[in-house]
């Protein structure tokens, strides 16, 4: 994705510079957190880029702008003191900014998405309307994240940011790195019944990183909306971690039991009806690779079709299944080390999801059915 993003940076960067070329251009979000300084020499015509969380540093690059504007033909070195205490760097003559950013220390203050500041564009066109329309997940939206059922007005949104685990495949830097933090119960509620009154949704999507890290508040989430989102025919989904589904704990017996209330029961009964997992692999070994091993393999492994997937991994899917939520797998194939026989164990695990949909869907037909009407 962050290819993808340059490609249409320098597109959307060419353009603003041809119709306003005295225009103060930063470049933010995961791109500019990952790259850094890098990404001026890859679009010189940028004035700088901002890492990292951008709400409390933004004020300062607007004041900068309007400065740095008001100056007129300005120096390298007055420049420098204008952006100053933020880093500025020299390429081929040209001072850029490189802005840090940082946490609000509040996330539940900031204020909530104006959408509508898009309700029409300058052509009159109804972009909102269109926007709300379009399935942000399901096979309507053409990605990755496949639902079971269909969704007619939605819109997305983030309950956390950041992760606090460090796969060795992800970058975390579009959405706070490592420095997880969370909004509260009370704020997403309220957010939530915005979005009904004011715009009729009936999904509302969270796309952080990892929804499910708080078990407290999910099982506070549950209390505050279980009633409310049934009356109002919301539903939503989210992502999180298979190791969170499964909910195992170890005794100070040293036995393994269910840490209950499952967390998944608490999220279906709160609204949840999707939850997209970054599986990636089912193989214990590229688990290792791929710095996943440790939460993953603690409970062992089972033979599925004649190879060793992890309890946990299964544990997940059955709880989430089971809870009534749809479990949406996406695996990383060709990851560096990976054999044929690694690929395999994958396979035999998506196969054994095939015989634990189908068992649940015999049990619970009937449930199912007038769950998926209500959705629907």
């Amino acid at each position: 994705g962050l290819i993808t993003t340059l490609s249409w940076q320098k597109i959307v960067l060419k353009i603003i510079k041809e119709l306003s070329p005295s225009s103060y251009v930063v470049s933010g979000g995961g791109l500019a957190t990952e790259f850094r300084e890098d990404l001026v020499k890859w679009m010189p015509q940028l004035d700088g880029i901002a890492h990292s969380e951008g709400d409390n540093i933004i004020l300062k690059i607007a004041r900068d702008a309007f400065r740095i504007k008001a100056k007129g033909n300005i120096s390298n070195k007055e420049k420098s003191e204008i952006i100053a205490p933020s880093k500025s760097v020299l390429h081929n003559n040209k001072l850029y900014a490189i802005y840090k950013g940082g946490r609000p220390k509040n996330l539940d203050k900031l204020p909530l998405p104006d959408w509508d500041l898009i309700v029409k564009d300058v052509n009159n066109e109804e972009i909102l309307e269109s926007y709300i329309n379009t399935p942000i997940w399901g096979k309507e939206a053409n990605n990755s994240s496949a639902t079971s059922f269909s969704m007619k007005r939605s819109l997305n949104t983030v309950s956390s940011r950041g992760c606090p685990f460090a796969c060795k495949f992800c970058f975390r830097g579009a959405q706070g790195e490592r420095n997880y933090g969370i909004r509260s119960p009370e704020s997403l509620f309220c957010e939530m019944q915005k979005y009904v009154e004011r715009y009729d949704i009936d999904f509302l999507g969270y796309v952080d990183d990892n929804f499910a890290v708080s078990r407290k508040r999910i099982l506070d989430l549950e209390n505050l909306v279980s009633n409310w989102v049934d009356e109002n025919h919301l539903v939503w989904g989210t992502h999180a971690r298979l190791d969170e589904a499964a909910d195992i704990k170890t005794t100070i017996n040293g036995t393994v039991e269910f840490n209950l209330p499952l967390r998944v029961k608490s999220m279906y009964s709160a609204g949840c009806r999707y939850i997209g997992y970054g599986a990636e692999s089912a193989s214990p070994r590229m688990l290792k690779l791929m710095g996943k091993g440790g939460s993953m393999l603690r409970h062992g492994v089972k033979a599925v079709f004649g190879y060793d997937v992890p309890v946990t991994m299964m544990m997940g899917i059955k709880n989430t299944v089971e809870a009534g939520i749809h479990a949406n797998c996406t695996w990383i194939m060709g990851y560096p080390g990976e054999t044929l026989y690694d690929l395999k164990t994958t396979v035999a695990f998506i196969k054994w999801q095939e015989e634990v949909l189908m068992e649940s869907y015999e049990k619970n037909s009937l449930s199912w059915r007038l769950a998926s009407d209500a959705i629907n």
